[in-house]
């Protein structure tokens, strides 16, 4: 009875002491953990209005809130009493017993850091990158992330993107359209290339200067292949893919221009013994 008595004395006296300290400590590490949310947010509010890259604004509001949040605990634990070098040399033993087991991990964020230092694409951009294509969805120190034409989301190592060939193709204002469009050789070449032109002319966005480009691209086996090269704003560039070939094809029927398909003529060996009986007659 007096082992329980004293249990209850100890506990009261370290909730009266201890306790209301480790309370008000939570206390304020948590509205310090919201001031940090505010702050960070506003951090990238921020530096959204000084018109900095997209990949780099979330970088900076996630890995500067994960630090600050870590120096609070830190604090945290050294108001309670508790022995901090210890920790933080736990802390660093562990740091570099992770570093050696996750080296890619940390040519990931290497790569990283060059693709935000560099900027060889930006959040919003439509590139090729590892044999994939697509639109930029985020920027992260470990992963660039790629959501493809249907929809599926493509992770890719910064390793790989920082040593990898890049293909942007939405950096320049303007891109080309190139186009081969196959005529029959009974057809007069001439008049096909002018209806072609006639199209591009007719598409609303497509760029006067530099001038469009219309010529014989191959004599095919069944068919002279016309090319027609024309510039468009970028963000243009599939709407006036489409609605070129559309365009071409209507003008073609309406002209009386064939577009040729492959023809296989099968002989049977009926039709041999026929005409080996006409030439006998």
């Amino acid at each position: 009875m007096e082992k329980f008595t004293q249990m209850l004395n100890d506990v009261g006296s370290w909730l009266t002491t201890q306790g209301i300290k480790a309370v008000f400590a939570i206390i304020v590490l948590l509205i310090l953990f919201k001031v940090t949310n505010f702050v960070t947010k506003k951090l990238a509010k921020f530096m959204r209005k000084k018109n900095l890259d997209e990949a780099v604004v979330r970088v900076t509001e996630t890995w500067s809130r994960r630090a600050i949040k870590f120096i609070l605990l830190i604090i945290f634990v050294a108001y309670l009493g508790f022995e901090t070098s210890s920790i933080t040399a736990a802390i660093a033993s562990l740091g570099v017993t992770i570093g050696l087991a996750l080296q890619g991990s940390l040519s990931n964020i290497a790569g990283g850091i060059v693709l935000l230092v560099t900027h060889p694409y930006r959040v919003g951009d439509e590139i090729e990158l590892d044999g994939n294509k697509g639109t930029v969805e985020d920027i992260k120190l470990f992963y660039t992330y790629i959501r493809k034409a249907d929809n599926t989301l493509v992770v890719i190592p910064n390793s790989t993107a920082a040593n990898d060939e890049i293909i942007n193709y939405t950096t320049k204002p303007t891109r080309r359209v190139e186009l081969i469009f196959s005529v029959a050789y009974e057809n007069d070449f001439e008049t096909a290339k002018a209806i072609i032109l006639e199209c591009v002319k007719g598409l609303d966005y497509a760029l006067e200067d530099p001038e469009p480009f219309v010529g014989v691209e191959a004599h095919a086996a069944s068919s002279v292949d016309i090319a027609v090269k024309f510039w468009v704003p970028t963000d243009k560039y599939y709407d006036a893919k489409y609605a070129m070939r559309e365009a071409v094809k209507l003008a073609f029927d309406a002209n009386g221009i064939e577009i040729p398909y492959p023809q296989l003529q099968i002989h049977t060996a009926a039709d041999k013994e026929s005409k080996t009986e006409t030439k006998k007659k």
